[in-house]
């Protein structure tokens, strides 16, 4: 009964003339993008492309929903949630059919993107991918590099696989400037608030170069300007630092620290010590291998070269002094000792009884 009550209720209201207040409420159409595709364009038919965006040292998964007709197409960014269960992507369907293309990403760590996922590095995905949308050639240039690199490491990876560094320094520009720049937001963040004094080097760990690598690639030239970094440094140092950081990894070097001492001023100094050499006494042509080993030996362990020189001079001096009957009897006896040491080395190790020969 109370059935047949509730069917009848809504019967009259259904059937009910409309009031005032119903007739004034506008319901506005639907979009036809919701449910009908757009007039078909042979030529330029909607389409769909796979990304793989630079960010954080990795390539995050992308899709681009490239909308139907010449263009050119705005672009929106659809970002799904942290992590989230939905992708949404019945909104990127319906907003090409409007004429829009469409971009989605899955984060750091979500979705069978690499890497791992955390809320920072949300933000720095999203940097990136407005980064790629900007100027695609370039984040494919540098997905290119990458790839480059890795062939380029492969074998002095294997080759170094066992090394382990007990510390590495780097001289170039680029790492230097890098390094300022992670020096100066560390000062930022107030990690250096307790010194006042800070040597002119820095460290670079990984983990910081592959962030300040990915906020470098979402900037344009101006901003990285702003940085600290000169003019011309800036078109430069996005190729460097991935360089640097593709070199770190494949050697796996967790952490360098810069040296200011680059290689212009190792050839002056290379020049100097040229020059203050030719000051030197010449060096003999040893036709004695065991003399030039000696001075091989004396040079690695750092033995005063010079004074070394001067001694063997003046005993040389000291030897061609004495007269040719005395130089030539100081050759006899040499000789008639060694002589007797080969002829006693002989005897002892033809006697069984000698105890073999003797190796003092």
């Amino acid at each position: 009964m109370k059935r047949l009550v509730l069917l009848t209720a809504i019967a009259v209201l259904v059937g009910a003339p409309q009031t005032a207040a119903a007739r004034a409420i506008h319901i506005p159409p639907i979009p036809a993008a919701i449910f009908t595709d757009p007039p078909a364009d042979p030529a330029h038919p909607p389409r769909m492309e796979v990304l793989h965006i630079p960010s954080g040292g990795v390539a995050i998964n992308g899709v681009a929903y490239l909308a139907s007709g010449a263009g050119p197409h705005p672009t929106v960014v659809l970002l799904h949630g942290l992590p989230g269960n939905e992708k949404n992507l019945d909104l990127a369907q319906a907003i090409r059919r409007a004429g829009w293309n469409v971009v989605t990403f899955n984060y750091r760590g979500s979705w069978g993107s690499p890497g791992n996922f955390t809320f920072q590095g949300n933000l720095e995905d999203a940097k990136a991918v407005l980064a790629f949308i900007r100027d695609p050639a370039k984040s494919k240039a540098l997905l290119n590099l990458k790839a480059e690199l890795h062939a380029a490491f492969q074998r002095p990876a294997r080759e170094l696989k066992t090394a382990k560094w007990q510390q590495v320094s780097g001289t170039s520009g680029t790492i230097v400037a890098i390094g300022a720049i992670l020096r100066s937001q560390s000062a930022q963040n107030g990690n250096n608030k307790v010194q006042p004094a800070q040597p002119t080097e820095a460290e670079i760990p990984l983990s910081r170069l592959a962030q300040l690598n990915s906020s470098l690639s979402a900037m344009s030239q101006s901003e990285r300007r702003e940085l600290g970094i000169s003019a011309q440094r800036s078109e430069i140092i996005v190729a460097g630092a991935h360089i640097l950081e593709a070199s770190m990894r494949a050697l796996r070097i967790n952490s360098l620290r810069t040296c200011d001492w680059a290689l212009r001023e190792g050839v002056i100094i290379d020049y100097l010590q040229e020059r203050e050499d030719e000051t030197r006494p010449p060096v003999p042509d040893f036709a004695d291998q065991k003399l030039l080993g000696v001075h091989g030996v004396g040079r690695r362990f750092g033995y005063e070269e010079t004074h070394a020189r001067q001694v063997a001079k003046l005993a040389d001096q000291l030897f061609q002094s004495l007269a040719p009957a005395d130089r030539g009897a100081s050759r006899r006896s040499r000789l008639r000792h060694r002589r007797r040491r080969a002829e006693s080395y002989r005897r002892r190790s033809s006697d069984p009884g000698a105890g073999g020969p003797c190796h003092a």
